[in-house]
């Protein structure tokens, strides 16, 4: 074995020891947050297998390719595919327009122009700011109801708007973690929740599900909560919270996030398609989502997602 082979196997050992060590989330944080990679390395790892074949190491080469299949395999929920039930054709259809506003977001108007085009009844907003605030304004001749999970200091808040009655004001976390509060639809109480968790590591994020377990166990029997949960679809974080509110995850909607830069005359950012599913939307009961999909990017480093949905009678 040629030392350039030597390499190759060396590579395959880490990165197959780098999928393993993201699964076991519910022993420590850090694992839960390589687990979040978890897409990114077996596409790494398929393209290894590729390499291992060529330089004739066959059956190193089927041991990759057979890993990254099952690594990808526990990530479908993430993927962009499946999703949506079926729509009952005996019930009105809502939407909901989801977006991480990003605090210093220098293209608002498109922000505004898309929710104009989109018309959803309602919108769950997170990392809402002082700069936010007067294009916010605009948008309450439309939308007459409004809870607002306040910021911490001067950013991070989180905000839901809407067309229909707001009934009440449940519960709004610490750092606008979680924003629980319920309106009527179609005559019924529905609790809405609103979500900016932290990473799970080296952030706080597990220690904040904790915090708002208990809420969430209250919720009511018909709920849509969504946001940004800094954790992928897959993660232990995010089956956690789900869980905890007898809540079912909504597949199928795709990465939403990749890093970026504001610069001084234009802003760069990493295909958000390319990244990772942390913007995630959860129901329950008598609440049927009939699709989530991710729209173009407006100055955010993270896409707006456009949920439609029933409540069943």
């Amino acid at each position: 074995m040629s030392l350039f082979q030597k390499f190759l196997a060396l590579m395959l050992f880490g990165a197959v020891l780098v999928l393993a060590l993201g699964f076991p989330g519910f022993l420590h944080p850090v694992f839960d947050t390589l687990g979040n990679f978890r897409l990114h390395v077996a596409a790494g790892l398929m393209l290894l297998a590729a390499l291992l074949f060529i330089m004739r190491m066959r059956r190193l080469a089927v041991v990759a390719e057979a890993v990254a299949l099952l690594a990808i395999l526990t990530c479908r929920t993430g993927l962009p595919v499946g999703q949506a039930e079926k729509q009952d054709t005996g019930s009105t259809v809502h939407s909901v327009f989801v977006m991480n506003l990003l605090w210093n977001n220098r293209e608002q108007d498109k922000v505004l122009q898309r929710i104009a085009h989109e018309n959803p009844d309602f919108l769950i907003l997170t990392e809402v700011s002082k700069r936010w605030k007067d294009n916010l304004a605009k948008l309450e001749a439309a939308y007459p109801y409004r809870y607002h999970c306040a910021e911490w200091r001067t950013v991070g808040g989180s905000v839901i708007f809407s067309r229909m009655k707001l009934v009440s004001e449940n519960f709004c976390g610490s750092y606008a973690s979680l924003g629980l509060a319920t309106f009527e639809v179609d005559g019924l109480p529905v609790d809405f929740g609103v979500v900016h968790l932290r990473w799970p590591w080296p952030a706080s994020g597990p220690r904040q599900i904790t915090a708002i377990r208990p809420k969430l166990q209250e919720t009511g029997p018909d709920a849509f909560i969504a946001g940004d949960f800094n954790s992928v679809t897959w993660s232990h974080s995010v089956q956690r919270f789900a869980e905890a509110g007898n809540l079912q995850i909504v597949g199928g909607i795709g990465s939403t996030w990749g890093p970026g830069h504001i610069g001084r005359e234009r802003s760069y950012w990493f295909p958000a398609i390319l990244g990772l599913p942390i913007d995630n939307v959860m129901r329950k009961g008598r609440i049927r989502v009939l699709s989530a999909q991710r729209l173009e990017r407006a100055g955010s480093d993270h896409l707006p997602i456009l949920v439609k949905f029933t409540v069943e009678k």
